[in-house]
């Protein structure tokens, strides 16, 4: 999962009301991880989109091998999902 940089501690009690958070915490970047799986001989496949996922997912569990399934998701949009599930509505 890259939501591209330390979104968890939006999630996170305390931290995501610390006005301190960034860059200290969050840290935006742009980074992916296709250079990683190309200095080892990895497989690499990145989903940027709910669309492609199905069909990412099964190229990926058909390679042999080492592989990364990079899922790039958005920080804010997860935070307020997480949100819902904790508060129990969804």
């Amino acid at each position: 999962m890259n939501n591209s940089g330390g979104g968890i501690f939006d999630l996170i009690d305390g931290p995501n009301n610390m006005r301190e958070a960034i860059p200290f915490l969050i840290t935006p970047h742009r980074h992916n991880s296709s250079l990683i799986a190309q200095q080892y001989n990895m497989n690499y496949l990145e989903v940027k989109s709910i669309e492609e996922l199905e069909h990412k997912v099964q190229t990926f569990l058909s390679y042999e091998g080492l592989s990364i399934l990079e899922v790039f998701t958005n920080r804010e949009i997860n935070s307020n999902i997480f949100n819902q599930y904790k508060n129990n509505k969804i």
